[in-house]
């Protein structure tokens, strides 16, 4: 079942606040994904912004040796606002996964009326996660260890990019592994991360499918037991 789809049945009124909070990341989903399409149109409108202003600058400064037909300087230039894009991408999509699974996990220490809660847990968000519906609430999540694998990477490389300025550190490196082997547009250059905006896109739809499907079955399996 995919995590777009519709869930048509009642639920308890007490699951009603995990069916929201599911809602609620399938649309935070959904508008990132719009907004990064955006952010990629309004990228393709850049050669003849950075055309004019590469001919004001000859204009202005006429020593400082730019032709506003120098192809691979426009190359450059396009290609550093595109992976600056990206990179935003990357940490808007970290956020919205952090903020989904909190909200997963509130919604759940009401269903099951639970003592501890997420902001008791120690650790990164992800793992907390895991640890709450597991071993906390006892809810098995169908989400295998590669793809948990690949999440953390995706995690380390939001780090990276906020506090390191997209440089990784040594002992992170093999924490990123499996998110560049498992996925193109993403690689670790002499200068750092090099991202895409097409690995943004790619990694939209994968966290809408990993983590949408398991909680719409489990949706949809408490609705049938009412």
């Amino acid at each position: 079942m995919s995590g777009e789809q519709a869930i048509n049945v009642e639920v308890p009124p007490e699951i009603v606040p995990l069916m929201e909070s599911f809602g609620q990341f399938i649309m935070r989903c959904i508008n990132l994904r719009t907004f990064l399409r955006e952010l990629e149109e309004h990228t393709g409108k850049l050669d003849r912004r950075v055309h004019l202003e590469i001919g004001k600058l000859r204009i202005r400064i006429p020593a400082f040796g730019l032709s506003a037909n120098d192809k691979e300087l426009l190359s450059r230039l396009k290609a550093g606002v595109e992976e600056q894009l990206a990179d935003t991408g990357i940490v808007l999509l970290v956020s919205v996964l952090e903020y989904s699974l909190r909200d997963f996990c509130n919604a759940v220490k009401n269903w099951k009326n639970l003592k501890l809660s997420w902001s008791e847990l120690r650790g990164e968000p992800l793992e907390r996660f895991k640890t709450y519906f597991q071993k906390v609430a006892d809810i098995p999540m169908e989400i295998s260890p590669a793809e948990w694998e690949e999440f953390q990477g995706l995690s380390t490389l939001r780090n990276a990019i906020v506090h390191n300025l997209g440089e990784l550190r040594e002992e992170d490196k093999a924490k990123v592994q499996r998110l560049l082997n498992s996925n193109d547009g993403v690689s670790i250059e002499k200068n750092g991360i090099q991202t895409s905006l097409p690995f943004c896109h790619a990694m939209v739809d994968k966290t809408q499918r990993v983590f949408g499907q398991p909680l719409a079955k489990i949706l949809e399996e408490q609705a049938r037991r009412k």
